[in-house]
């Protein structure tokens, strides 16, 4: 599964966007920030003051803030608005209304993939904005490293079997992309 830029830029608002909540902040500064195009910024902070969660000061002075907190803005809400425009594309037929796949009609494809997605967002709904930037996970993370060091799992590599790992390396790995990448976001948000 691959969400669009569309929803990756809408989370990275709202996170920048809580950073600078004392401000107001113009949508070049977060056209800027987020490395996109003013007009598609533009757009995006429109749906997202239609649902409550920018507010838009318009103006000479104006800009946008929150109007929510970060524990009140659901993961799913934000990813159903970011999909909404292009869609959810997962096989040909939903990238092409021109398909002429020979399984047209009799694929069952698209059904499977749709309660895939279903269940994507039935577990987005679990989380909130606040939660991404929650220390916990990368503790217990290290802590299950630290417990599961004993315990040997085939190790995968290119979607092949691999040296044999334990589960405790693999969380151990876990702990360290999820510090990474929230070091990085600080970095971007932070200057």
């Amino acid at each position: 599964m691959k969400l669009s830029p569309r929803t990756d830029t809408a989370i990275k608002l709202c996170l920048y966007l809580d950073v600078h909540r004392n401000r107001l902040i113009q949508r070049g500064e977060l056209a800027y920030a987020m490395d996109r195009n003013y007009t598609e910024v533009g757009w995006l902070l429109t749906d997202l003051a239609k649902t409550n969660i920018v507010e838009v000061k318009r103006g000479r002075h104006g800009g946008f803030r929150m109007m929510r907190k970060l524990n009140e803005i659901g993961v799913a809400e934000l990813i159903a608005l970011g999909e909404q425009e292009q869609g959810w594309e997962f096989t040909e037929c939903d990238r092409r209304a021109d398909c002429d796949c020979i399984m047209t009609g009799a694929c069952s494809l698209n059904a499977m993939f749709r309660q895939l997605q279903a269940a994507f967002m039935e577990w987005a709904e679990r989380w909130t904005l606040a939660d991404l930037s929650n220390p916990q996970i990368i503790e217990n993370a290290g802590r299950k490293a630290k417990e599961w060091a004993d315990i040997i799992k085939i190790g995968r590599t290119h979607t092949q079997d691999a040296t044999p790992v334990t589960l405790g390396q693999e969380f151990s790995g876990y702990a360290h992309q999820v510090s990474g990448g929230v070091r990085r976001l600080k970095e971007s948000l932070y200057g």
